[in-house]
């Protein structure tokens, strides 16, 4: 998939998330110099992590090649979904999916 259709993917569900009622805040972690979405969901007193599967993608590859810091980059989040699934589902759906 070319970064132009990634781009506008994320910015159509972007746009569709401003429609939504519920209030969806979406951070970027940076993983080689490449902005990723993630959402930081709280339940109870802990915080979970989660994050877009392409990033997981580029995480496992590194790991598979050697590079430590993508497995720890990885043991910091918890979970990995789609883009659409990042900035539709509400906290308690993405957790269930998740975590």
């Amino acid at each position: 998939m070319s970064n132009t259709r990634v781009v506008n993917i994320r910015k159509e569900y972007l746009d569709r998330m401003e429609r939504n009622t519920e209030a969806i805040t979406i951070d970027k972690t940076y993983w080689k110099g490449v902005a990723y979405p993630i959402r930081e969901i709280q339940v109870g007193n802990d915080i979970f992590r989660v994050s877009v599967k392409s990033l997981y993608d580029e995480l496992v590859n590194d790991m598979r090649n050697g590079i430590y810091e993508a497995m720890e980059a990885n043991e910091e989040i918890d979970g990995y979904c789609t883009d659409e699934e990042l900035c539709t589902l509400t906290d308690d759906d993405l957790y269930k999916m998740c975590c």
